[in-house]
């Protein structure tokens, strides 16, 4: 068995159940003795936590300017959540390197 978890589809993200942060580890279907972690606070978790730091400012690296107002975001989880960001951030254009995103 290996030590670190890995990604299968055996384990897909909507059997996560409830959002109680109790973590369960269960044999895939595969039989091969593999784990499949799942936890159904991590998502509830991870999104209060990134907000958090988004609102003070910690770890933020690029601040979007939508008609005079500045907001501090997190590249990865607009690149995650968009397909717009994602080209945006990830395709090598001039956005990708700035600070600032003036957005028209």
């Amino acid at each position: 068995m290996s030590d670190s978890l890995e990604r299968t589809t055996d384990c897909p993200l909507s059997s996560l159940g409830d959002e109680s942060g109790l973590s369960e580890e269960k044999e895939n279907a595969t039989g091969a003795g593999e784990l499949c972690w799942q936890d159904g606070g991590l998502p509830v978790e991870l999104q209060r936590g990134m907000e958090t730091m988004r609102v003070n400012g910690e770890l933020t690296d690029v601040t979007l300017s939508v008609q005079g107002h500045d907001f501090p975001c997190h590249r990865a989880i607009l690149a995650a959540a968009s397909q717009y960001f994602r080209a945006m951030f990830c395709s090598g254009l001039r956005e990708s390197h700035e600070k600032r995103v003036e957005m028209k």
